[in-house]
């Protein structure tokens, strides 16, 4: 069996995992936010980040049961997308602007924890894009009338 094949009945459980480490980097990056003034523009864009991360997951979660006539396929897989694209952004400008060694600093530990769960999170939003991708292109081929993407014959696939 493909790996691929198993991940979308774990896809409400990445869901979650999403919303949890989102909740712990809100929580993070709120505390920077607080204690460090002026804030610096990394910290802000992750800020950012988790509010339209959150705004996604809620998109990609609920839309699809209960607002089912507004859902796209394409538009949840180019919203996490962004999201991806953010978060290794986000994710690169923090560790950059932080030192690994804070010397019992607690601003900096959560500066370069937020860094190391933003990672983190940008790794479950890539099983996400990947999956909707892969969604969205099995859909473009039935609805091609079996045909392949580009319109040619469908590959033959040994089970």
């Amino acid at each position: 069996m493909n790996f691929l094949n198993r991940l979308p009945p774990l896809l409400p459980h990445i869901h979650l995992a999403l919303a949890l480490l989102l909740t712990l980097e809100l929580g993070l990056v709120s505390y920077i936010t607080s204690a460090t003034h002026p804030t610096p523009s990394s910290v802000a864009f992750l800020l950012f980040t988790v509010l339209f991360s959150l705004l996604t997951l809620l998109y990609l979660t609920l839309v699809p049961l209960y607002f089912s006539r507004w859902h796209h396929p394409l538009a949840s897989l180019g919203a996490a997308a962004l999201s991806m694209i953010f978060w290794f952004a986000g994710s690169i400008a923090l560790a950059a602007s932080t030192t690994p060694y804070c010397g019992g600093s607690s601003v900096c530990g959560s500066a370069n924890a937020a860094a190391a769960f933003g990672f983190v999170v940008w790794v479950l939003w890539v099983v996400v894009v990947v999956v909707l991708g892969r969604d969205v292109l099995e859909g473009r081929r039935g609805a091609a009338g079996g045909a392949g993407v580009g319109g040619g014959p469908k590959p033959y696939v040994a089970a």
